[in-house]
C-alpha cells in the first residue's frame, strides 16, 4: 500500500478529532515524527486499516456531540469574500 496516502489518512483522522473536540487546526504536527515513520512503513496495513474503522466510527459520535454548525454561514462567507477582493486586490467599487 501507499504510505504517503496512509500518513495523510492518519494526519486527517487525527485533524478532524482536535477540531472536533475545540482545539482548532493544528498545522505544525506534534506527531510529525510518528507520521513520517508511517509515511515510511511502520504500521502495516491491517493495523492501518483497523485503527482508521475505529476513529470512524469515534469521529462519527464526535460530529454528534460537536457544537459545530452543520453548514456555513453563506452570506457571511459571501460578504467576508467581497472584502477581501475590494481590500487585498484593490478592487474597491467592484462589485
Amino acid at each position: 500500500f501507499n504510505g504517503k496516502h496512509a500518513m495523510h489518512l492518519v494526519r486527517l483522522m487525527r485533524m478532524c478529532r482536535e477540531i472536533l473536540t475545540g482545539q482548532g487546526v493544528i498545522v505544525k504536527r506534534p506527531d510529525r515524527e510518528e507520521l513520517l515513520a508511517i509515511r515510511n512503513g511502520a504500521w502495516a496495513y491491517d493495523d492501518l486499516m483497523e485503527w482508521a474503522e475505529r476513529q470512524d466510527a469515534e469521529l462519527d459520535e464526535l460530529v454528534e456531540k460537536s457544537s459545530l454548525r452543520k453548514s456555513p454561514d453563506r452570506q457571511f462567507l459571501s460578504g467576508l469574500c467581497g472584502c477581501w477582493v475590494e481590500n487585498f486586490l484593490g478592487l474597491k467599487g467592484a462589485r
